[in-house]
């Protein structure tokens, strides 16, 4: 019995002492410590469900980093304000998609849509960029936000940011609250969040391991989940769990929500084409498609099966070039990176700046030559 007592002191002490040293030096993401999409710089959208709210300073916190993303008077990433008028002989590019483009975790002139941008320049071509993206967004949101706002920029070529991760699963995520006659959206909302007064987006979920009162804040407690359970998951809801369907090729689910993407990218390059612009689709890939040894610069210690990682955008290339649709698959840059630099935060599992330059340096010359090919 006195060794029993022993032991479960000696337990409890060792639990004490690592929760401490986790606290101080390692803090995990407990229950407190939710990163939320982006503090007061939200207003809803009768027909995109949440849209950047202009002339705000949107601020992140997740423990990775803590940042704040001005939002110019138009709703996009930026502080300067963007004529409607273009100037002559100054190509307009537009990017659009979720918080990889938008820039998530850098500050807004160190995202990849900008650093391309900047490349652009020095090479004198003046090029004017608008970052139309949102945290937390899907295709359906892409689509509607080029057509109801985008498309009156006049943009000269259109990019498309689609991060295998949750760009497929966000077309369940998403639902349609109404369509035109083609079957495209003319208005998305979601019953898995909200936009509250303050301008937050909420969840209306509690994720699964915070859902035991006396464990939701333990950072010993979420650091095991962490490591049993691989990818941190924000969401405990099945439209975003598609961890294992992303693996395997012949998943029905993501059979369907694939070709719902391209079908929406279909009449994304619809309105391109109308406004005289070139439609590219980047593929941003998904941490568990990185090999060993880049997502070890990160000190994240799962990774997929090489033969396993290159399926989902392999078929989603065929499906792209059967709709006769422009990409750049990030992937092989990723994978070919011999740098030191960690291309990903540990936990937030967005890209670091240095993610960021290798996706510009991959993704500029491709931009280049669609530039030199316009009249």
């Amino acid at each position: 019995m006195k060794r029993l007592i022993i032991i479960s002191i000696s337990v409890i002490i060792g639990i004490l002492l690592a929760e401490t040293y986790l606290r101080l030096f390692k803090p995990q993401i407990t229950y407190d410590r939710l990163p939320d999409t982006g503090t007061g710089c939200y207003q809803p959208d009768q027909e995109l469900f949440a849209v950047p709210k202009p002339n705000t300073v949107c601020t992140l916190r997740t423990p990775d980093y803590t940042m704040e993303t001005p939002i110019n008077p138009q709703g996009f990433v930026g502080s300067e304000e963007i004529p409607m008028e273009k100037y002559p002989d100054r190509p307009r590019i537009a990017f659009i998609g979720d918080s990889f483009t938008c820039g998530q975790g850098v500050y807004h002139f160190m995202a990849y849509p900008a650093v391309i941008g900047s490349m652009l320049r020095g090479k004198h071509i003046p090029v004017e960029v608008i970052n139309a993206s949102m945290v937390g967004s899907g295709p359906d949101w892409y689509y509607l936000q080029l057509k109801n706002t985008v498309a009156q920029f006049r943009p000269d070529i259109v990019v498309i940011g689609l991060f295998i991760g949750n760009d497929l699963s966000d077309m369940d995520y998403f639902y349609r609250k109404a369509t035109d006659t083609a079957g495209l959206p003319t208005a998305i909302d979601t019953t898995h969040e909200y936009v509250d007064i303050d301008g937050v987006r909420r969840s209306t979920t509690t994720p699964l391991r915070y859902k035991i009162p006396i464990l939701r804040n333990s950072h010993v407690f979420q650091l095991l989940v962490t490591r049993l359970f691989g990818s941190f998951v924000y969401e405990d809801n099945p439209e975003r769990s598609d961890e294992p369907c992303l693996l395997n090729p012949d998943c029905k689910k993501l059979e369907k929500n694939m070709s719902q993407a391209v079908a929406v990218l279909t009449g994304i390059q619809k309105i391109s084409f109308s406004i005289n612009a070139k439609l590219l689709v980047v593929i941003l890939p998904w941490e568990l498609q990185l090999p060993r040894h880049i997502l070890a610069l990160s000190r994240i210690n799962f990774f997929a099966t090489d033969t396993r990682r290159h399926a989902i955008t392999d078929a989603l290339a065929r499906q792209l070039q059967t709709a006769g649709i422009s990409f750049i698959d990030l992937l092989p840059a990723f994978e070919s990176y011999t740098g030191t630099e960690p291309l990903l935060y540990p936990q937030d599992r967005h890209w670091t700046p240095a993610g960021h330059r290798l996706a510009a340096e991959a993704i500029a010359p491709v931009i280049l030559s669609i530039i030199a090919q316009q009249p």
